[in-house]
């Protein structure tokens, strides 16, 4: 030690001295760009390095060597290193040193200066551990407790020791358990932070090891205090965390659950008892408590089917055995029709998923699913649609090796039969399952059900099991081993022809998902027959109708044709062809814009070049095609720039064009816009394809990019061609283009300086021109001086004499700077820029400018999503994933946000509180400095009483943000004791009180021990007790708001008494309710009225809607007390529902929300007079009402009507289960039980005939007047929706005629069906003469809604009336001619390209004609024989 004592302060010699002096500036660490630029291998050979200088110490056979580790706190510098740097090193470097910390704590075990270092790291570990947002060491801390518990330098003792002691019960009787419940729920909450999940999961094994004492390193202290807990210790923790966050499952499923689940299942048995296990039906119970979870529930039953611990079975109950937990089938199969969302995912996954892919699937699971995917298909939830397509995908990989399997096993000796019908089974449930996804593109499908069956059948297409589908199509899973041993033929001439009917479909996704099944079919064998018939037809609407989405569609079927002449070598050109009709419409329209407006629309054939070009990027190089491009794009511009250029505010037109019948400002600004749009679209794709036009044509397209987005003033416009604009400057990406630019950016400051003109808030397009260059650059040279640029440019003097503060050129220098923070490509460079920014953003919002404040704001809150990494609404408040920001190392911040808060209470009254809103987010996201707390809780409080009520909130939520748990309660007992002036700054101190009772409420959520904890009860009781005391003194009496506050704050307050006291039924708080006292007078009068004396009450809708609920209210309470009879509440009730019944009406006074609601409320009436004779009329109209409700577009209607309607399958006897079903489902049982209750009521058999075939008692408008009133293409630009986007006229049709097909003939009204029989005679008549006359085929008549739902009334009425002629019901017309009429429209269709759905009804219908025909003569055979044989 002497030795290097001398060595380290050995004196320099005059020669070192003097070339110290002359050399000192070469020994002062500067920070270069070098020095930041560090590679991997560089930072690899450090941390090897540093490895060995650890190992190299500890193995030194000289004790004071040794000794540096700890007397010079080598050690710790080395772990703060890890800690600090391990996010920047390969894995394996990081492990490395850690197994060389714990190699020097494992030789110095003796050592007490270990001993210390030890413990100090174990009490910052679980601070850490108990930190409530992520760190830049958060994954590193994990990583290092996970390390030292499984070497055993920490003992789980350890651990419980220091959470004691940082929680601050250590000296206090609190059980080991608690303790170790609470560390493995603060070990469980990282896991949805970040990317922590997998690392989360192995640190909670080495702690369950270490908890039930079977480390593979032997026992440790303390295991065997926590080896005899009964249960799950891991229980309760789990039930919290997604007790806190229930809608953020995924990562537990993912990492947790296999986890704990797979250590035992004795305990995964004893986890689920709480949640309802043993009930009669798995999940189907509503549950009472408060802390269990229904998503933990179904989470925990899809990871437990996964890891085989669950297992579907044809029993009634649920049994658990040695080995895993039996469901019965028919609990899942009604989880997965429930009402609730995840439920049916759960019901879905526990149907599909096994840990075994070859398991097969058994014939009741697979009737089961055959129930279940059609409600699944057209479900409204985009979550519960993308849950669809990967079950659908598993279904599939499932079916294919468990049929590979069967079909290996059958070729054996001992093959049982069984294993051949498990095949049978597959295959036929494949079959179903193909004409179930062709029916659902029917044209009158929704949305929901179109995509959801092309996504689907594009999964089965690629799945492998057609076989003229090339292996090049095939999916990732489909490219394995196994193949399937059958194949199914999927595309014909019906579905090819659907398919080309989609591509002309309203939504995009459709489009795509439906070019993307006819891609694959053309690549292979499809033919040009259907597609030449589509194309002029699509080409036709979409020169009538300018629409983007005909153009889109036309486009689409153009670049399968130059697929399939590609492929067919046929010598066609499609590339010139578009080109010359490009050239043809630009002429027309240099000549009369008006008629090219109106007759050929430019941007169809643009995106057709564009899509043409993609899937042959080598036809650009033919000829002089990119030439002829760039002419016909330059003519485009030339043609848009007039209108595009217009310097108009923002969503505005210019007013100079005429508007004319012909061509409005609308019109003109659409055609304008949408030709630029696809111009630009088409130039991207020309430059990202290989091969790349020639240098000089690249050229040409920067100098047009540049150009448009420099004069453009349409958003959407600028919008677009800024991202062919960065296309653009990619081309001069190499260092080799510096000089290229270079040029470019000082044309771009060029014409920010001069862009005085510019009238647009955020500066058009020269904030994209500058980002595209700035990103193209490989350093940031040019980006440095551009921020310099533009913050000198953003700080000039405001000239006096400024006319327009939207022309400023501080403006736009400053729309500049914040697009450039906020550019992803820019993210890396820019961070060095952020402060001069923040300071920039700072001094601008204090200008007296409007537009330069609008802009500082702006700039501002980039800044703050840059330092947050967030892009969040500012109404939100802070998640425990986001990152907080420490003000300690931005104090200019902190300056600038206390600025904003007394600038804003300075300026209320003048309306300037632009910045409170992200200066108020920011406090919620941020670290505070303990000196700096008081002075800013005490603006934020300010702020509470200010007018706008949205200040209010959002300060109030801000306020609580800042308060440390510590001081709740007196800080509570202060907004409510403090005197207010003013109700805004009383309604904000309530606020405030509001929030800290929701935070206390979540705090006592996450307790394990919340009904244990006795200061946690105290703290509660002092609450209720402040609450109680403010409400007895009248705080907040006098102002509707505040009552209603003060009010929310008692209701709060029993909610949390609840939970720390749950078998009391009262909080020991005063029973003043005064708050909420509400008198019903009034509203017990109007219910007491009858229709025709409330009428003279009505004012407006909501005195309308306020009857209707009332009234329901006053007939179910008079049911339950019985004060009338049932002869005076029943015509009331017919009074009350035809009230109902009127408001489905578009002119009705009611609103179908209030109908649901009253619907609600008639529980009790409806099970006491369902099941009288004089009542059956009013259960049929209250079913019919029920079924329109349900099949209502707005989604919250259609729940609560399938509520009630589920009560009425319950009264019935037709719906056991004790949970909802969805709508679709419970309507078609609703439809199932009518007919069943009612099968010779008159009035259902008229309710069903005029839905199914729109026939009533005055007859039916003829087929051949509906079809030339739907003859014809659409000439509308801008398409109205119809009304219901949810209904589907074809399956009400269906629906409504299957009623009458089970409903007894006597039923039928004669009139009726003598109008039927003439109808159904003309419009076989008419449809067959239309197809003989038009034909069909893609985009033919049946294509649209209209027609092919009046194909199938028609139909299916042929049909219900040859039914009825095998009952023996005569009928106004001959059968005969009835079947001759369906096969000659039958061989009419397939000569003419029918649609496949009619084919197949059709097909349907005459063969059990002829069926039934042939069986009558049978029987009469028969009968003449036995006669004879009498004789």
């Amino acid at each position: 030690m002497n030795g290097i004592a001398e060595t380290e302060y050995a004196l320099l010699t005059e020669a070192e001295l003097r070339d110290l002096a002359r050399h000192v500036k070469q020994h002062i660490p500067t920070l270069t760009e070098q020095d930041d630029e560090i590679t991997v291998v560089h930072r690899v050979a450090a941390w090897n390095a540093l490895c060995a200088l650890t190992d190299q110490i500890l193995a030194s056979s000289n004790a004071n060597v040794r000794d540096l580790l700890w007397a010079r706190d080598l050690w710790a510098r080395v772990l703060r290193l890890y800690l600090q740097q391990s996010h920047n090193a390969r894995p394996k470097s990081s492990k490395q040193l850690l197994s060389s910390l714990t190699d020097v704590v494992r030789r110095s075990k003796d050592d007490d200066r270990a001993i210390v270092a030890v413990q100090d790291l174990c009490n910052e570990l679980v601070l850490g551990l108990c930190a409530a947002d992520v760190q830049t060491d958060s994954k590193a801390s994990l990583l290092l407790l996970k390390h030292m518990l499984q070497k055993d330098i920490f003992s789980l003792t350890d651990l419980e020791k220091s959470y004691a002691q940082l929680v601050g019960s250590a000296e206090c009787d609190v059980p080991f358990t608690d303790h170790v419940k609470m560390l493995l729920f603060r070990t469980l909450q990282w896991a949805s932070r970040g990317d922590l999940g997998s690392l989360v999961a192995q640190l909670l094994t080495v702690m369950l090891d270490k908890v039930e004492g079977i480390s593979p390193a032997g026992p440790t202290k303390g295991a065997s205090r926590v080896g005899t807990v009964s249960g799950p210790i891991w229980a309760g923790p789990l039930s919290l965390v997604l007790g806190c966050d229930p809608d953020n499952t995924l990562p537990y499923e993912a990492h947790i659950f296999p986890v704990l689940f797979s250590r035992s299942l004795a305990k995964f048995v004893a986890f689920l008892q709480p949640l309802g296990l043993h009930s009669s039906e798995v999940g189907a119970q509503r549950f009472e408590s408060e802390n269990v979870n229904e998503e933990l529930l179904y989470s925990a039953l899809k990871s437990g089917k996964a890891l085989g611990l669950v297992e579907i079975v044809d029993d009634s109950a649920t049994t658990v055995t040695s080995e895993r937990v039996h469901l019965p089938l028919n609990s899942v199969a009604e989880l997965a029709s429930s009402d609730s969302r995840s439920a049916r995912k759960a019901g879905l996954s526990l149907l599909i998923t096994s840990h075994s892919v070859t398991r097969p699937l058994t014939a009741s699971t697979l009737k089961c699913l055959r129930r279940t995917l059609p409600h699944m298909h057209s479900d409204t939830d985009a979550e519960c649609r993308s849950e669809l397509y990967s079950a659908v995908q598993q279904l599939l990989d499932r079916l294919r090796a468990s049929s590979a399997v069967c079909a290996r096993d059958t070729g054996t000796a001992f093959a049982q039969n069984g294993t051949i019908q498990t095949l049978r089974y597959s295959q036929s449930f494949l079959k179903w399952y193909l004409r179930f996804l062709i029916g659902e593109l029917r044209p009158t499908a929704s949305y929901q059900s179109h995509i959801s069956a092309l996504k689907c059948f594009l999964m089965l297409l690629r799945s492998g099991i057609d076989s003229a589908v090339g292996t090049e199509h095939w999916s990732k899973s489909a490219m394995g081993n196994t193949r399937w041993p059958y194949y199914l033929k999927m595309m014909s001439k019906g579905t090819e022809r659907m398919l080309l009917d989609l591509l002309m479909d309203s939504f995009d996704d459709v489009r795509q998902a439906a070019a993307a099944i006819l891609d694959i079919h053309y690549a292979t064998e499809g033919s040009a027959e259907m597609l030449s018939i589509a194309l002029p037809r699509a080409t036709k609407m979409m020169l009538a109708s300018g629409r983007a989405d005909h153009a889109d569609g036309v486009a689409l079927i153009h670049a399968l044709d130059s697929m399939l002449a590609t492929r067919d070598g046929s010598g066609l050109d499609p590339m010139a062809r578009l080109l010359a009709m490009a050239e043809d419409i630009l002429e027309t329209a240099s000549e009369d814009l008006n008629k090219a407006i109106n007759e050929y629309p430019l941007h169809g054939i643009l995106t057709s070049l564009r899509y043409v070009l993609l899937r042959h990027p080598a036809a650009v190089k033919e000829e002089n095609r990119a030439e002829r491009l760039h002419r016909v794009l330059q003519s485009v511009w030339k043609l848009v720039a007039p209108t595009l250029c217009e310097d108009a505010p923002e969503g505005h037109t210019t007013d100079e064009t005429d508007e004319t019948p012909d061509s409005s400002s609308k019109v003109l600004l659409s055609y304008c816009w949408r030709a630029l749009k696809e111009a630009s679209l088409l130039v991207g794709a020309m430059l990202s394809s290989t091969p790349r036009p020639s240098g000089m044509i690249c050229h040409k397209f920067q100098h047009l990019c540049f150009n448009q987005l420099a004069t453009l003033r349409h958003r959407g416009a600028f919008s677009t061609v800024s991202q062919t604009w960065t296309i653009c400057c990619s081309l001069t990406g190499t260092q080799d283009d510096e000089a290229n630019r270079t040029g470019w950016y000082q044309r771009v400051m060029t014409v920010l300086q001069a862009s005085h003109a510019i009238n647009t808030r955020r500066s058009a397009g020269l904030p994209s021109l500058l980002c595209g260059v700035l990103a193209s650059a490989p350093s940031d040279r040019l980006l440095n001086i551009a921020i310099n640029d533009l913050d000198m440019i953003s700080r000039r003097p405001l000239q006096p004499d400024s006319s327009q503060e939207g022309s400023l050129v501080q403006v736009h220098a400053m729309n500049c700077m914040k697009d450039v923070i906020k550019h992803t490509k820019l993210a890396e460079q820019s961070e060095r820029h952020v402060p001069t920014a923040l300071r920039l953003a700072a001094d601008s919002i204090q200008s007296p400018a409007w537009a330069i404040r609008n802009c500082g704001l702006m700039l501002f809150r980039a800044v703050i999503d840059r330092l947050l990494g967030t892009n969040d609404a500012y109404i939100n408040d802070t998640t425990s994933s986001s990152p907080l920001l420490d003000f300690g190392q931005h104090s200019d911040l902190l300056n600038l946000i206390m600025g904003l808060l007394s600038a804003n209470g300075e300026k209320t009254n003048t309306g300037r509180t632009e910045g409170v809103f992200p200066a108020l987010q920011l406090l919620q996201r941020a670290r505070m400095p303990l000196e700096q707390q008081h002075d800013v809780r005490e603006a934020v409080l300010a702020l509470t009483q200010d007018a706008s009520w949205h200040i209010r909130d959002k300060a109030a939520r801000t306020y609580v943000s800042l308060v440390a748990t510590d001081e709740r309660i007196d800080t509570l007992q202060t907004l409510l004791e403090t005197l207010s002036n003013g109700y805004n700054a009383l309604h904000g101190r309530l606020l405030c009180a509001k929030y800290l009772l929701r935070k206390l409420q979540a705090h006592v959520r996450a307790s394990p021990n919340a009904t244990t904890d006795s200061s946690l009860y105290e703290e509660v009781l002092q609450a209720s007790e402040s609450v109680d005391r403010a409400a007895e003194n009248g705080l907040g009496q006098h102002c509707p708001f505040t009552q209603a506050a003060m009010g929310e704050l008692q209701f709060t307050c029993k909610r949390i008494w609840s939970l720390v006291s749950p078998n009391t039924e009262v909080a020991p708080m005063a029973k003043s309710t005064t708050s909420f006292s509400v008198s019903f007078t009034s509203s017990t009068e109007l219910g007491s009225r009858s229709l025709v004396d409330a009428l003279e009450h009505f004012h407006n809708a909501p005195d309308a809607d306020q009857w209707l609920e009332t009234r329901a209210i006053f007939l179910n309470s008079h049911i339950a007390s019985e004060e009338r009879s049932l002869s005076e509440v029943v015509p009331a009730t017919a009074e009350w529902l035809s009230a109902c019944q009127s408001a489905l009406r578009d002119d009705s006074i009611y609103s179908r929300e209030a109908v649901v609601r009253g619907l609600e409320k008639l529980q009790r009436l409806w099970a006491t007079v369902w099941h009288l004779d004089a009542a059956q009329p009013l259960s049929q109209s209250l079913c019919v009402l029920l079924y329109d409700l349900m099949n209502d577009d707005d989604e919250d209607i259609r729940i609560g009507a399938a509520k009630t309607a589920v009560e009425i399958l319950r009264i019935c006897g037709e719906h056991s289960g004790r949970h909802g079903l969805v709508p679709l489902v419970a309507g078609q049982r609703l439809v199932r039980m009518m007919v069943r209750i009612w099968p010779a009521s008159r009035d259902l058999a008229g309710v069903a005939m005029a839905r199914a075939f729109g026939i009533d008692r005055k007859g039916a408008t003829s087929v051949a007047s509906r079809m030339k009133r739907t003859h014809g293409q659409s000439t509308e630009l801008f398409a109205e929706e119809k009304q219901n986007l949810y209904i589907d006229e074809a399956r009400e049709v269906r629906v409504w005629s299957r009623v009458l097909m089970q409903m007894l003939p006597s039923a039928i009204p004669k009139a009726l069906l003598q109008h039927l029989c003439l109808w159904v005679a003309q419009g076989l008549n008419a449809l067959t003469a239309h197809l003989k006359q038009h034909g069909d085929g893609p985009l033919g008549a049946s294509t649209k809604a209209e027609i092919f739902s009046l194909g199938l009334q028609v139909m299916y009425s042929a049909e219900w009336l040859l039914h009825l002629a095998e009952t023996g019901m005569r009928l106004f017309v001959r059968p005969s001619e009835l079947r001759g009429w369906l096969v000659e429209m039958l061989a009419v269709g397939e000569r003419s390209a029918m649609n496949c759905l009619w084919t197949t009804e059709l097909q349907t219908i005459a063969e059990h004609a002829a069926v039934a025909r042939v069986e009558n003569v049978a029987a009469l055979v028969r009968s003449i024989h036995r006669s004879l044989h009498v004789k």
